[in-house]
């Protein structure tokens, strides 16, 4: 139902469509200092929201303004909330190597229909900063990202009181969709069950990526990382549940890498 219902609302298209705003925070994540290359203990955050009707919007690009890669779409940037109202919220997760703005398509589109969107750069694993052995050895603390930027969002004077947190959903494009299943109650086990995937499955797409670099787990790089206690002791807690209680659904895209879940892919947790 959750799904069905935003794929209604990406595909209506309103003649006057109302203002988008973003804004930006930063959070705290205890994880974040074991998958950051600097050893930062921060993750930034984007939000999207609906703005009100005299919001002026720029064009939101990925690149050099005059050529960009990518055309994300518009916002009007720290503009007020449209009302007092409460809405639902979506809490967004990139892919591998993206951060928020690469979502931003969808979260615009979104926020346009009245969620208030809040998507994460993952620590270690976006397009601004060095990516790390680390932040895919803990993949499974991407949820616990989205915890972090919730609480956050939850918490801050401005964004606080327009959510409505009985409404809370998660969404996410490919290791986002991962990262969304595993928020709502999926189990994940330890990355070397990817590896050991990939040995059996040479051909499939996601041991294509680790095979051209864009997953930094040669066995130099993995030695290096294991050696440290606290990541040793991080990895520990693989099979354990990170769910966020407040979601109730998950609409995922492209969902990968899939091999980091257990075979009872969806079975949820009872709170």
């Amino acid at each position: 139902m959750f799904g069905a219902a935003l794929l209604v609302l990406l595909s209506f298209q309103r003649a006057h469509a109302e203002p988008v705003g973003e804004t930006h925070r930063v959070t705290t994540e205890k994880t974040a200092v074991l998958r950051d290359a600097e050893r930062r203990d921060q993750s930034r955050v984007t939000i999207w929201y609906p703005a009100t009707k005299d919001s002026v919007e720029q064009p939101l690009v990925i690149g050099p303004p005059d050529k960009p890669l990518f055309e994300v779409g518009s916002v009007a940037f720290d503009a007020p909330f449209a009302d007092s109202g409460s809405r639902p919220i979506l809490l967004l997760a990139p892919g591998g190597g993206a951060s928020a703005r690469l979502v931003g398509w969808f979260g615009i589109a979104m926020a346009r229909a009245g969620y208030v969107v809040i998507a994460v750069d993952h620590p270690g694993d976006n397009s601004e900063d060095v990516k790390t052995t680390a932040a895919m050895l803990l993949a499974r603390d991407r949820a616990e990202d989205l915890r972090s930027a919730l609480a956050a969002a939850e918490n801050d004077p401005v964004i606080g009181p327009h959510l409505d947190r009985a409404r809370v959903g998660a969404a996410g494009v490919s290791f986002g969709g991962y990262t969304a299943l595993v928020a709502a109650g999926a189990r994940s086990f330890d990355f070397d069950r990817l590896s050991t995937f990939c040995t059996e499955n040479p051909d499939d797409g996601v041991c294509h990526q680790r095979a051209r670099g864009r997953v930094p787990t040669t066995d130099a790089d993995r030695r290096k990382t294991l050696a440290s206690p606290e990541i040793t002791a991080e990895r520990a807690h693989a099979g354990e549940s990170h769910a966020l209680p407040e979601v109730q659904a998950a609409f995922v895209m492209a969902p990968g890498p899939t091999g980091l879940l257990s075979p009872r892919l969806l079975e949820v947790l009872y709170r």
